[in-house]
C-alpha cells in the first residue's frame, strides 16, 4: 500500500514584501529627513550665535559693567566709525574690518587729539599740519585705533581670516554675509542667506536671518548738550571784543585721510560763545552747537572724547581766522591782572564719555584753576 505524504509550504506573499518594503522605506526617509532637520538646526543655531558676534564685535557688549561703570568697547567705539560696504575690494569694509586691522588704520593706543582752527566741511581736521595743535599732554591724550587681533575669532580650521554663516556659504567679500550700510542717519544691516543660499526663502532654515545696527547703538546726538565754563582762579579771564570763549569736543576717527599729513583724524564740534569776561569765581554753561556759522553734523559715536576751552577772536565758529586756538590759563600783567587765553599756561580740557541710548552727561566742566 502506498502512503502519500502532503507537505505544507508556507512563505510571504508579492503583497507582504511590499509592504514591508514600503514601511522600512518610510522609516528610512522618516530618519534621514529627522537628521536632516537636525543638522539644520544646528547650522540655524550657529548662525544666530555668529550674527550676535558680529553684533558685539561691532558695538561692544552694551550691558558690560566694572566696578559699577558701564563698559564701551568694539570696532565703533574705539575707531569712531562703522565697516562700510561702499568699496569690497578695500579691507576696511564689511566683515574683512572685524577679521584684521585694515591697511590705512592706526593701531590701539594712546592718542593725542588734533585741534584744527578751520576743519573741513565735515568737521574733520585737514590741515595744513603748521596750524593744527596737537595736544599732547598727558592728560589730554585718549586709548583709541584699531586693537590689537580682530574684533571676531575666525575658527581654528580657518586657512585665513575667514568667518562663514552656520551653513558655510558664499565667499569673499563678506563670506555669504550680506552686509549693507544705508540711510541717515546709518543702519547697518547683516544678512544671513539661510540653507537655501538665496535671497528670501519661506520656512525655518530657508528663510533669511539677520541683525540691525541702528544708528542710535553707537551714536549719540549732542545738539543741546550744556557744558559749564568755571572761573575757580582769582583773576577774571578777559577777552577782547569782538571775541569770546567756547568748548570744542574733539572726536577721533579712524580713517587716514591721504591728503592731510596727520595719520588719522579728529573732528570738531564747537559750542556758542562766552563773550566779554568771565569773572573770577564765576561760571556760566554753554550749548552745543555754536549759533551761526558753519557746524558738522552733532552726532558722534560713543566713547571717550575730549573737551577744550576754545577762545575765538570773531567769533565766528570753524573759519580759522584770524584765530581760533586752544585757552590757556595764563595771567598777564594789569592793572588788573588777568587771564587773557593766549598767553603761556596750561590749557583747559577735560574727558568726557558718552554712552549710547543713555542721557548726555550733565556734570561736565571745563575749569579755570
Amino acid at each position: 500500500m502506498t502512503r502519500k505524504i502532503m507537505c505544507s509550504q508556507t512563505g510571504f506573499s508579492l503583497l507582504e514584501m511590499m509592504l514591508v518594503v514600503l514601511i522600512l522605506s518610510t522609516l528610512a526617509f522618516s530618519a534621514i529627513d529627522i537628521v536632516d532637520n537636525k543638522d539644520n538646526q544646528v547650522r540655524f543655531e550657529d548662525t544666530r550665535r555668529r550674527l550676535d558676534l558680529i553684533r558685539r564685535a561691532v558695538i561692544g557688549e552694551t550691558g558690560a559693567v566694572y566696578n559699577g561703570q558701564r563698559l564701551l568697547s568694539g570696532y565703533a567705539a574705539d575707531n569712531g566709525l562703522l565697516p562700510k560696504n561702499d568699496d569690497p575690494t578695500k579691507d576696511d569694509q564689511g566683515i574683512l574690518a572685524l577679521l584684521s586691522k585694515p591697511s590705512n588704520y592706526d593701531s590701539y593706543s594712546l592718542k593725542s587729539p588734533i585741534f584744527d582752527p578751520k576743519p573741513a566741511a565735515t568737521g574733520i581736521n585737514d590741515g595744513p599740519a603748521p596750524t593744527e595743535v596737537v595736544l599732547s599732554e598727558p592728560e589730554e591724550k585718549l586709548f583709541k585705533g584699531y586693537r590689537s587681533g580682530s574684533y571676531l575669532t575666525p575658527p581654528p580650521s580657518s586657512a585665513a581670516p575667514a568667518f562663514y554663516d552656520g551653513w558655510n556659504a558664499g565667499a569673499s567679500p563678506n563670506f555669504g554675509w550680506n552686509w549693507t550700510v544705508t540711510g541717515t542717519p546709518e543702519i547697518l544691516t547683516v544678512t544671513s542667506l539661510g540653507a537655501d543660499g538665496g535671497v528670501g526663502g519661506t520656512g525655518i532654515y530657508d528663510a533669511d536671518i539677520g541683525i540691525t545696527v541702528t544708528d542710535d547703538d553707537w551714536r549719540v546726538d549732542v545738539d543741546g548738550w550744556a557744558v559749564t565754563v568755571q572761573n575757580k582762579s582769582t583773576f577774571d579771564l578777559a577777552v577782547s571784543a569782538p571775541g569770546c570763549v567756547r568748548a570744542s569736543l574733539l572726536v577721533y576717527l579712524n580713517s587716514n585721510d591721504a591728503t592731510d599729513p596727520n595719520p588719522f583724524s579728529w573732528k570738531r564740534l564747537t559750542s556758542e560763545c562766552i563773550p566779554g569776561a568771565l569773572a573770577a569765581g564765576s561760571n556760566v554753561d554753554v550749548l552745543f552747537p555754536a549759533a551761526g556759522g558753519f557746524q558738522p553734523s552733532t552726532r558722534i559715536p560713543a566713547g571717550e572724547h575730549l573737551l577744550v576751552l576754545v577762545v575765538d577772536k570773531d567769533p565766528t565758529p570753524h573759519n580759522g581766522s584770524p584765530g581760533e586756538t586752544p585757552c590757556k590759563d595764563g595771567v598777564v600783567a594789569g592793572p588788573p591782572p588777568k587771564i587773557d587765553c593766549e598767553t603761556t599756561g596750561n590749557r583747559i580740557t577735560t574727558k568726557v564719555t558718552f554712552f549710547p541710548r543713555v542721557a548726555l552727561p550733565t556734570d561736565k566742566e571745563l575749569v579755570i584753576r
